[in-house]
C-alpha cells in the first residue's frame, strides 16, 4: 500500500511534465508560424520578371536632373538604340544586363513613410530612376534607387507609386547603369556602341572607293578579289583586301557630333569607300565619308550613310580607313622609274627608267639588259602578292622591332634593294633579304615602309642578291 502511492503521486508528476511540453512545442510552432507571417508581410515586390519582349523603351536619369536623361528604344530592327543621342547604336548587352538585374526585385520593408525619404535619398528629386515602358509608352515598371548604400551589393529601392523603401540583395545593380556608386553622375558613353562597323564587315564581297581626282574603282570577291571597276586596272591582292577589312572591324570612334554643324569638312567629302555588308535582312551598303581634321584633336571627322551620323576618329583610324586603289594592288612593273642596289655595299649602283634602262650616272661603255630587270623586278614585286606568305601575322602584340628581325636575319640585312614607283603619287619601297636562324633554307624579306616580313622563295631571294654584273655588260663583253 505504502508503494502504491508512490507509484500514483509519480503517475501524476509525469502526466503533468508530458502536458508541460506538449503545450511548449505548440507554443513553439504557433510563434515560428506568426514570425514568418510577419516576416511575409514585411517582404515586398518592387519588380515582377521583366520580358524582352514586351519592353521597347528603358529611360534612366537622376531624381535631381530629370531633364538629362538617357533614352534606350528599340528601332525597326529591334536593335537598341540611344534615342536621344541622334539614335546612336547601344552596346549589345547593355539592355540586357540592366533588365537582368532589376527584373524580380524583392527584399525586407526598411520603411513605409514618405517622410523618410530622404534618410535613403530616394525621393522622386532624388536617387536613380529607371523607367521600363512598352512600345506605346506605357510603363510597365517605374524603379527609384536610393543613393545610400546599406551595405556591399544591397540597395535601397521603391516603386514611384509606393512608399514602401526596400532592402534588396543585388549583386552590381547600380553597375548595370554605369554607375559605381548610386551617387556618381550618369554617363552616356557607358551605354554607347563605339564601333564604326559591326562584325559582318569582315564579310564584305564587295566595295568601292572613291578618291578624287581619281578614278573611283571597284573589288570583289568570287573566290578570291579582283578589280572589278575599272577594268584592266591591275592584279588584287586578296590578302591585303582581307587584312583591311579585318582591320575595320576594330575600328571605334572618339565621338558623335551635330551632323548639322559646320565645318566637318564633308561638303563635298574628301574621300569616301562604300561597302556592301551581308546582314539578316540581305546586304545592305554603308558608305562613310572622310571630312577635314577635328579641331584641337589629333583626328578627322567622318559621316556614316545612310543613318547620317558624323563622328570623330582618330588619326589611327582614319589611316587604316582611308585608302588608295594602289594599296590593294599588286605593284605594276611598268610604274617602276628607279630601282637601286643599295646592300652589299659593293654591289651599289641605281638604274632608272626613261623610256629604256640605264645607269646613273651615265656610263656610255655599258650595255643595260631591261628584259631582264624587268623580269627581275616582277619577281620582287611578286613578294607583295598572294603567293608570298606574310609571317609577321604570327608576331601581332609579341615582338615588334629588333628581337622580331634578329630571328629573320634580318639585323643586318644580306642584300637590300629599293624601288620607286610612280603611280597616282609617288611611292618608295625597300626590300631586305634575311634568312632564318634557324633554317638556313628559308628566307625572309622586310618591306619598308610598312616592315611587314614574308617568307619568301629562294628564287625570290636569289634576285634580291643579284648584283650590277647581272643586269650590265661592257661594251668590249658584248664583241
Amino acid at each position: 500500500m505504502k508503494y502504491t502511492k508512490y507509484v500514483g503521486l509519480f503517475a501524476v508528476l509525469a502526466a503533468l511534465a508530458v502536458a508541460v511540453v506538449v503545450q511548449k512545442i505548440f507554443e513553439r510552432g504557433r510563434v515560428a508560424v506568426e514570425r514568418r507571417a510577419k516576416e511575409q508581410e514585411s517582404v515586398s515586390v518592387v519588380t515582377q520578371d521583366l520580358s524582352p519582349e514586351e519592353i521597347d523603351m528603358v529611360l534612366i536619369y537622376k531624381g535631381a536632373e530629370p531633364d538629362r536623361r538617357i533614352e534606350l528604344k528599340k528601332d525597326e530592327k529591334g536593335a537598341w538604340v540611344i534615342w536621344n543621342l541622334l539614335a546612336m547604336r547601344a552596346r549589345d548587352n547593355t539592355v540586357p544586363e540592366i533588365l537582368k538585374k532589376f527584373s524580380g526585385l524583392k527584399g525586407m520593408v526598411r520603411s513605409a513613410s514618405a517622410s523618410l525619404f530622404s534618410d535613403f535619398k530616394i525621393a522622386d528629386t532624388d536617387g536613380v530612376h529607371v523607367v521600363f515602358a512598352d512600345a506605346g509608352g506605357g510603363e510597365l515598371a517605374h524603379v527609384v534607387m536610393g543613393e545610400v548604400l546599406p551595405r556591399k551589393d544591397a540597395y535601397f529601392v521603391r516603386r514611384s507609386d509606393s512608399e514602401k523603401v526596400v532592402s534588396v540583395e543585388r549583386e552590381n545593380l547600380s553597375g548595370s547603369l554605369g554607375l559605381a556608386r548610386p551617387g556618381n553622375p550618369l554617363d552616356d558613353r557607358f551605354f554607347r556602341d563605339n564601333r564604326l562597323f559591326l562584325p559582318e564587315v569582315r564579310d564584305v564581297r564587295r566595295f568601292e572607293i572613291v578618291r578624287p581626282p581619281e578614278e573611283a574603282c571597284v573589288f570583289a570577291k568570287s573566290d578570291v578579289w579582283k578589280l572589278e571597276s575599272p577594268a584592266g586596272g591591275g592584279t588584287a591582292v586578296s590578302r591585303k583586301i582581307d587584312d583591311y577589312l579585318e582591320a575595320l572591324s576594330g575600328l571605334t570612334i572618339l565621338d558623335i557630333v551635330d551632323p548639322q554643324g559646320p565645318g566637318y569638312g564633308l561638303e563635298p567629302p574628301q574621300a569616301a569607300i562604300k561597302l556592301d555588308i551581308p546582314g539578316a535582312d540581305g546586304v545592305g551598303t554603308v558608305e562613310v565619308q572622310m571630312g577635314g581634321p577635328a579641331e584641337k584633336e589629333s583626328g578627322r571627322y567622318v559621316r556614316v550613310l545612310p543613318v547620317g551620323h558624323v563622328y570623330k576618329i582618330s588619326r589611327a583610324a582614319a589611316g587604316r580607313l582611308a585608302r588608295r586603289r594602289a594599296d590593294f594592288l599588286l605593284p605594276d612593273v611598268g610604274n617602276v622609274t628607279r630601282f637601286e642596289i643599295i646592300f652589299p655595299p659593293e654591289e651599289a649602283c641605281v638604274f632608272v627608267k626613261s623610256g629604256t634602262w640605264r645607269l646613273e650616272p651615265p656610263d656610255g661603255r655599258a650595255i643595260i639588259d631591261s628584259g631582264k630587270i624587268e623580269e627581275h623586278l616582277g619577281v620582287i614585286l611578286g613578294i607583295l602578292g598572294c603567293e608570298a606568305e606574310d609571317v609577321s601575322r604570327d608576331f601581332r602584340g609579341g615582338f615588334p622591332g629588333g628581337p622580331r628581325d634578329f630571328l629573320y636575319g634580318l639585323e643586318p640585312p644580306r642584300a637590300a634593294v629599293k624601288l620607286t614607283l610612280q603611280e597616282d603619287a609617288p611611292r618608295v619601297l625597300e626590300f631586305q633579304l634575311g634568312r632564318s636562324i634557324e633554317d638556313e633554307e628559308t628566307f625572309y624579306v622586310r618591306v619598308l615602309p610598312s616592315r611587314a616580313i614574308y617568307r619568301v622563295s629562294g628564287d625570290a631571294a636569289l634576285r634580291l642578291r643579284a648584283g650590277r654584273a647581272d643586269f650590265v655588260r661592257s661594251r668590249s663583253q658584248k664583241k
